[in-house]
């Protein structure tokens, strides 16, 4: 502050803040002036050349500010237009600050020269002493109380005194001398008395002739600044306002984090003038040129600010979110005394607002000790994780960056210091770690808007800076101030602090303005002049129209909606981690041999070896580093825990791993087992176009597959495990037994998705499957079996417990909730809520420490590209000759009997009374089929309810055959599809009599006959005799209320009754269940001890199976339930053969 202001302070509410002091003698008047009409001419002399030639305009005269035509982002398209503009404002503070100066200098220079009057009066008041001395002695005292007279008047008046004195006869008595010294005596102190007042009164005169004559010249330099000043337009939006609304897709992407808050414009020149000798001085506020320059804040450069009117912020913060990437500035908001809002102008975001302000708007205390220790541990993590003493900025940062740029976090405090209080008083930890947020976060990317509509806050800071004084601690706003005091303050209708200016003018691209027209001015005369101080009052930017907020809440809508198509390329990666590999052979000094495989470059495939492990390159760390998924046998390293809610990537990541290993490693190094729990494709593609890899493909897998799979590797577990002793001589790891034996032994991955399925019922499977996930987690790394584990959500696993996932150091989380996040990092680590688009993620390999929190971007393997390589490497494999390996398992869709060998249709060798019925495939990793057996036992037939369960009684026809068994069929069938062909193939095998709706009378009445004379000669082994009923539901003849012993239902109830004990066995197949009761009676049905469903509802499922276990079956799927022996069991059924394969059955047998 210069000393020339005496008490007066700069106060950005309005007028001066009066700090005490007795008041000042004002023998001057104020000047104030209005703005005038037209403006006279300006006065000679060459007015200042504005630094561009450029006439500045309003914003709708810059078509391409609201509509940016190019491809580059609207950030920095829009920046670089106010680079431009920075000229006219900055030509325009020029001229502020010339005019201000010019008037300053204006009054000092109106003062006339009254040096030589001064100095005459001195000379003469100094002879009037010295001659009164000379004749006297010592001169009279004089009060200077005398009255003031004109100088010339004065001086003549002592030069006469002074003539009369020299020109004195001295008379000869002491009388007559004395009487002569008193009158001279009175005559000179009258004289002296005259000379201050007459300095005085002349001091002032000249002071008002000053002040006069100096406002006449300031509202001439007014005018003529006021003809010079341009009209500043608006910054360019995004960095300014949108004069309408936006009615296309903005350019969106990184760029400078410029907003703009509003205008500054000066208010007067302020300066004090003081007549020679103190004799009388003034204080004036002249009006100079105001000028509207726009006050636009550089995010990185300022951080953090003070706003005390939060509609200033409305306008920034839809720019910002529209122009930058999606998902690419969260807003977390505190508004504790309007209870969220403040921020209403989000709510038009609807659903999507929860990915910008989080699931809610923060109100409470608690609230707001979590908003504050979060948000300092994600400056912690940034710094650490991303800057890493590397960048400078979090902007640097994510210029390096690209797709996996880090979200910047602007924090609005609404109502500050609202809800910092405790017990009545400020929580100083509470506003000494906002301070720390302050201070540490804008190099983070954490900046902080502090709204303040209280400015009694702002007043007591303002004290405390102007006056350098500290109250105790103990004062409620202490700590308050602290938080602030540092800070840009942009107080609606007040005036901008000294310490915003300065930080105004010291950004990038920063508008410097005059605050001070330098020192003070002396004139020769005495007279003062002070230096001019000028204010500058901030007015907040106008409130977006309803149609532009509207149009901007759009595109942000639309941004977030195309979030997801933030893609990391898996040749980007792949790039990334051929440097890192280059750079660590030359860290260790190592001979760098490549091995990471170019998607794009098939000469690079399979180079590597799985001597020490796989590493799956699947995404990008920050700026230079490679998301990698390693499985060796050391103790951190071996598998891997993945979790993440629909919709978050889960899938691309696995695709990004499965694909990143296929192509770095040959067949011969690793054997990849897929599992997919969900009803989804995920993994069909690598089933269809083949990966040599893959020892185990399943599609929608079924729980006792995933647990056949699991027993399939543990049998492994225990077969390396013998390896190891024997041939291995004891070798602990994969790499020791390779290296002694010289044995390429494949490392094993198994990757299940939705893992949790094989848990959520508490019942043997997931009692099976949790032991031997245990086992393998415990012992498989060290045969080299890995595993990795995946689910959209880890809730309900009480049957695995959670010791088992403990074991699995590696953990990878997607968008995730909160709970989930707990259970897939850890407890204490919920950062995965945090996530906010697709493929992003975080990776932890030691155990969900939150300390160890990576964040990545899954690579995106697009469709095409990955069937591409998939053709390629199965072209590559067959061209080696190496062997198909692959069990692909679909769980929705029927078995192909056409892969199954004749011979396996026919039971391994047992009774020969009896007949094994092949009903299908089981869920599980045998291939071998299942039968249900009819035994020489009541009851011993099967009822076949399926709509497609003609091949199942064809197939079973084509078995029993097989296996020497006499077949009558009688087909009620009509002649759809291919079925009256599959009945021919089926008639031209031996032994095996067609018969249509009219032979089923006699032949029913012959088996009936034929029955009835082996139960009475005792034929228990004779020769078996299947009856097979094909499309019962049509056949009309049959008629359970019949009470005719001649009638077919009757007749089929003997053969169903006691035909099995003599080797007469029914197969009956009715196509819906709605059929049965109107062809078979209840008793009749209860004969049909075996039974084949496809899918049921729940009623029907429970009367013929007992169970509404049909009801939950896929499409290809069946039950087959032995009801005698209480036994269900699920199975694929088979697909219809193809009429070739009768064919060739018939040949072979």
């Amino acid at each position: 502050m210069h000393p020339d202001r005496g008490n007066r302070r700069a106060n950005p509410f309005g007028g001066p803040i009066n700090t005490g002091g007795a008041p000042r003698p004002a023998a001057g008047p104020q000047t104030t002036w209005s703005r005038p009409g037209p403006p006279p001419p300006p006065p000679a002399g060459p007015p200042p050349e504005p630094a561009t030639e450029r006439i500045a305009q309003p914003v709708e005269d810059y078509p391409d500010f609201a509509e940016p035509a190019s491809t580059t982002p609207a950030l920095v398209e829009a920046d670089g237009q106010y680079a431009a503009l920075v000229h006219d404002y900055q030509y325009a503070a020029d001229i502020v600050e010339r005019a201000a100066t010019e008037i300053v200098e204006a009054f000092i220079g109106s003062h006339r020269d009254t040096r030589p009057v001064l100095d005459q009066m001195a000379a003469t008041h100094e002879s009037v002493i010295r001659t009164f001395r000379e004749h006297f002695g010592p001169a009279p005292y004089a009060s200077g109380t005398g009255t003031a007279t004109q100088p010339n008047q004065w001086i003549a008046s002592a030069q006469d005194l002074i003539g009369r004195l020299n020109a004195r006869r001295v008379p000869f008595t002491r009388t007559g001398r004395d009487q002569q010294q008193k009158e001279f005596t009175t005559e000179t102190q009258q004289l002296l008395s005259t000379y201050e007042p007459t300095l005085k009164e002349f001091a002032l005169l000249e002071w008002r002739y000053m002040v006069s004559a100096g406002s006449a010249r300031a509202e001439a330099i007014y005018t003529s600044a006021l003809s010079r000043s341009p009209m500043l337009p608006l910054p360019p939006p995004p960095i300014g306002p949108y004069p309408q609304p936006v009615d296309r897709e903005l350019v969106s992407g990184p760029g400078p984090l410029k907003v703009f808050l509003g205008q500054m414009t000066p208010r007067t020149v302020w300066f004090n003038s003081t007549a020679q000798g103190g004799h009388g001085n003034d204080d004036h506020f002249m009006t100079i040129p105001e000028l509207a320059i726009p006050v636009v804040v550089d995010l990185d450069a300022i951080g953090s600010f003070v706003v005390t009117e939060a509609e200033c912020l409305e306008t920034p913060i839809l720019n910002l979110l529209s122009a930058l990437p999606a998902n690419q500035l969260q807003l977390p908001v505190f508004d504790p005394e309007h209870g969220g809002n403040s921020a209403k102008f989000l709510y038009g975001l609807g659903d999507s607002a929860e990915r910008i302000i989080g699931d809610r708007v923060k109100t409470s205390d608690r609230e707001l000790n979590d908003l504050l220790q979060s948000t300092e541990e994600h400056i912690t993590f940034v710094t650490q994780r991303f800057l890493q003493g590397e960048h400078s900025s979090l902007t640097e940062y994510n210029r390096a960056a690209g797709e996996v740029a880090e979200p910047y976090r602007m924090l609005l405090l609404y109502d500050f210091p609202s809800g910092f209080a405790r017990g009545g008083h400020y929580d100083r930890d509470q506003l000494e770690r906002l301070q720390k947020i302050i201070r540490n976060g804008p190099r983070a990317g954490v900046f902080t808007v502090l709204v303040i509509r209280d400015k009694a806050v702002l007043t007591d800071a303002i004290e405390k800076r102007n006056n350098n004084f500290s109250v105790g601690t103990d004062h409620p706003l202490e700590h308050v101030t602290k938080v602030i005091r540092e800070l840009p303050w942009f107080i609606s209708g007040g005036g901008l602090t000294h310490h915003t200016l300065q930080r105004l003018a010291g950004q990038p691209g920063g508008v410097r303005v005059v605050e001070s027209t330098g020192g003070a001015h002396t004139h020769s005369g005495g007279a003062q002049v002070s230096a001019g101080t000028v204010t500058w009052r901030f007015e907040p930017g106008a409130l977006p129209s309803a149609p532009v907020a509207s149009s901007l809440l759009d595109s942000v809508k639309r941004n977030l909606h195309t979030a997801d198509d933030v893609r990391v390329t898996p040749e980007r990666v792949a790039e990334l981690a051929h440097t890192a590999q280059q750079s660590a052979a030359a860290t260790f000094g190592e001979r760098f041999v490549p091995t990471v495989a170019r998607p794009d470059k098939p000469e690079t495939w399979w180079r590597a070896t799985s001597d020490r492990g796989v590493t799956g390159h699947f995404g990008r760390i920050g700026a230079r580093q490679v998301a990698d998924l390693i499985l060796d046998s050391e103790v951190n390293t071996f598998g891997a825990l993945i979790g993440g809610r629909p919709g978050s990537g889960k899938s691309v990541l696995l695709h990004a791993v499965i694909m990143s290993i296929a192509i770095e490693y040959p067949p011969s190094e690793v054997e990849l087992f897929l599992i997919d729990f969900k009803e989804g494709v995920e993994f069909k593609q690598y089933a269809d176009e083949g990966l040599p890899h893959a020892r185990v493909i399943a599609i929608e897998s079924e729980r006792d597959f995933g647990l056949s799979v699991l027993q399939n590797v543990a049998r492994e577990i225990n077969r390396r495990g013998e390896l190891f002793r024997n041939e291995g001589g004891g070798a602990t790891n994969l790499r020791e037994y390779r290296a002694r034996t010289r044995q390429p032994l494949k490392r094993l991955v198994l990757i299940i998705d939705e893992f949790q399925q094989l848990f959520y019922r508490d019942d043997k499977i997931a009692a099976e499957s949790a032991e031997i996930l245990e086992l393998v987690l415990r012992q498989g790394r060290a045969f080299g079996i890995h595993v990795i584990l995946a689910s959209q959500s880890l809730a309900g696993l009480a049957s695995l417990g959670k010791h088992v996932l403990g074991f699995i150091p590696t953990r990878i989380a997607l968008q995730s909730s909160e709970s989930d996040s707990r259970l897939v990092l850890g407890e204490e680590n919920t950062d995965a809520q945090t996530l906010s688009r697709a493929g992003e993620g975080i990776l932890n390999r030691k155990g969900g420490h939150k300390d160890a929190n990576e964040r990545f971007q899954a690579a995106f393997w697009d469709p095409d590209a990955r069937s591409a390589a998939l053709r390629l490497m199965t072209q590559r494999a067959r061209s080696a000759r190496m062997p198909d390996i692959t069990t692909v398992f679909a769980g929705h869709e029927p078995a192909d009997v056409t892969t199954v060998p004749f011979d396996a249709l026919v039971p391994p060798q047992g009774d020969a009374r009896h007949l094994g019925i092949p009903v299908g495939l089981p869920l599980t990793l045998d291939a071998d089929p299942l039968f249900t057996t009819l035994r020489r036992d009541a009851g011993s037939n099967l009822l076949i309810v399926d709509e497609q369960g003609g091949s199942s009684l064809a197939i079973a026809i084509a078995s029993v055959q097989r296996q020497g068994a006499a077949v009558e069929l009688l087909d009620f069938g009509g002649d759809e599809n291919d079925w009256p062909a599959v009945v021919d193939e089926l008639g031209a095998l031996d032994d095996v009599r067609v018969g249509r709706r009219k032979a089923a009378g006699p032949t029913l009445t012959r088996l009936a006959g034929l029955v009835n004379e082996r139960q009475e000669m005792g034929e228990y082994r004779s020769r078996p005799i299947v009856l097979a009923l094909a499309a019962m539901g049509r056949a009309r003849d049959f008629d359970p209320n019949s009470y005719d012993d001649d009638a077919l239902t009757n007749l089929l109830g003997t053969i169903l009754k006691d035909g099995p004990e003599v080797g007469v066995h029914v197969l009956c197949w009715f196509d819906r269940p709605a059929g049965i009761g109107k062809r078979v009676s209840s008793s009749q049905l209860n004969e049909f001890g075996q039974r084949l469903v496809g899918v049921l509802n729940r009623d029907d499922s429970s009367q013929l199976i007992d169970s509404e276990n049909a009801a939950s079956l896929k499409s290809g799927q069946g039950i087959c339930a032995d009801l005698d022996r209480a036994a269900e069991y699920r199975i694929r059924r088979f697909a219809p053969p193809p009429l070739k394969w009768f064919t060739a059955m018939r040949t072979e047998g």
